[in-house]
């Protein structure tokens, strides 16, 4: 029942991150709110839910947006190793690293993305300045995001059950 959960949320999730990119009410600050949901369980649960569930978020991903499938898949199973990698080096449940690492990783989602988009048109990467300004408008969205606690956002999400240990 909790992937079933997971996968209505994200998909609601990726769409209300559409809705609010298109109507421009937060400009271009606009949290990835699929890493967001990725870096909660991530803290917890075991390494193979994490990487089931970055899987599902990229399709609900691709399905909610004009992105290719592969970039998505590519962009969050990329996210959910280096969480894995992180967790096992630092307590990623203190609230300042997801703080930085929640940022961090959608700069780098976003960067992706914007890099396969303009690759996908034809057009020359802008590559000089590595991360463009454009996507750094998803960092500190969010970074704050994430300062919710991962515990009770699972909980009052339904989802509580993909983080537990079996």
């Amino acid at each position: 029942m909790a992937w079933i959960l997971l996968a209505v949320w994200a998909a609601w999730g990726f769409a209300l991150q559409g809705e609010l990119a298109r109507s421009g009410i937060l400009g271009a600050q606009v949290p990835e709110l699929g890493l967001v949901l990725l870096l909660a369980l991530s803290g917890r649960a075991p390494r193979g839910r994490v990487l089931l569930a970055a899987s599902l978020l990229a399709l609900a991903r691709a399905a909610s947006s004009g992105d290719p499938l592969l970039v998505c898949f590519s962009a969050y199973l990329a996210a959910a190793g280096t969480l894995l990698l992180l967790r096992d080096v630092l307590d990623v449940e203190r609230p300042l690293l997801r703080l930085l690492i929640g940022g961090a990783l959608a700069v780098g989602l976003c960067s992706w993305l914007a890099l396969c988009h303009s690759l996908r048109m034809f057009e020359r990467p802008d590559l000089l300045p590595l991360v463009p300004l454009s996507v750094l408008g998803a960092g500190l969205p969010t970074a704050l995001c994430t300062l919710f606690p991962a515990p009770v956002l699972l909980r009052v999400l339904g989802l509580s059950a993909l983080a537990e240990a079996h």
